[in-house]
């Protein structure tokens, strides 16, 4: 059994002049306690871009969250629909520990849930799997 841990937007925030995500990557070992890195999350919310958070440690994060971010309410969207520019962000990421990423959907999307999510795969498919 292998525990990763999935991060949210709370994790980047700053407590007592320390960030959350700092305390998780070094007080847990690095064999023990995989990361499930959410990229939208970090696009989000945190000061570091995920090729920052990756560098210390690439090997440890073995899952991705993948989802777009909406131009004006920052909430999820479609791949394609929104401000990631996943095109560069996957070209600079290291995928030595990467294991699996999914392509996530969340509860907004513009109109049907499948066609949206069908949308998402097609364009992840055509412009962002070869980086993987």
């Amino acid at each position: 059994m292998d525990l990763s841990y999935h991060n949210h937007d709370f994790e980047f925030t700053e407590h007592d002049r320390k960030i959350g995500y700092d305390i998780i990557l070094k007080e847990t070992d690095v064999a023990l306690v995989k990361q499930q890195m959410d990229l939208y999350w970090v696009m989000h919310t945190s000061k570091k871009s995920p090729e920052e958070w990756m560098a210390d440690q690439p090997e440890r994060y073995v899952i991705w969250h993948i989802k777009d971010m909406n131009k004006r309410t920052r909430d999820y969207t479609e791949l394609d629909n929104g401000s990631i520019d996943y095109v560069n962000l996957l070209s600079k990421l290291p995928t030595n520990g990467l294991e699996y990423y999914y392509l996530e959907q969340g509860g907004n999307f513009a109109q049907n849930s499948v066609q949206r999510i069908t949308d998402s795969a097609i364009y992840f498919k055509k412009y962002l799997q070869r980086f993987l």
